[in-house]
């Protein structure tokens, strides 16, 4: 099987900054115990605050 990288960045409406942090800091544990999951990590954003960024290979 082929490995697959992808990046994903979110970039919230300032209404749902808050859920969204939560929420992508909450898939990181599961995401990695995910069969065929290489790497998943999260990044935040230190020029842009709101800002995060997704990156899963597998």
């Amino acid at each position: 099987m082929s490995e697959v990288n992808i990046i994903a960045t979110l970039t919230p409406f300032p209404e749902f900054i808050d859920t969204i942090r939560h929420a992508a800091r909450a898939m990181v544990a599961p995401t990695r115990k995910e069969a065929g999951c290489l790497q998943y990590d999260l990044h935040e954003s230190h020029a842009i605050p709101d800002v995060r960024d997704l990156s899963q290979r597998g």
